[in-house]
């Protein structure tokens, strides 16, 4: 098996194993699932660096970062009590 295979197969069991683990704890919010899901990826590809060397993603970490700070702003601005939607 080539270790970016390995590097792919081990992120995608931590990234079910997190899904499966906020499906027991009952969360029902897909922004939660959206946001977990995000920060397991950069926490991944910042500890695995074989992904980083073999793959450019420039475009798809900006979009994924975005998203996740729509979703803080979002959830801060409901903390908050400032009706947003």
């Amino acid at each position: 098996m080539k270790p970016i295979d390995l590097s792919i197969l081990l992120f995608s069991t931590i990234y079910i194993v997190s899904m499966i683990i906020l499906v027991l704890l009952g969360e029902n919010r897909p922004d939660v699932y959206m946001s977990i899901g995000i920060l397991v990826y950069f926490i991944y590809i910042s500890l695995d660096t074989r992904i980083r060397e073999n793959t450019n993603m420039k475009y798809v970490n900006i979009l994924l970062f975005t998203v996740f700070m729509v979703i803080v702003a979002y959830r801060v601005l409901t903390i908050l009590g400032i009706r947003v939607i």
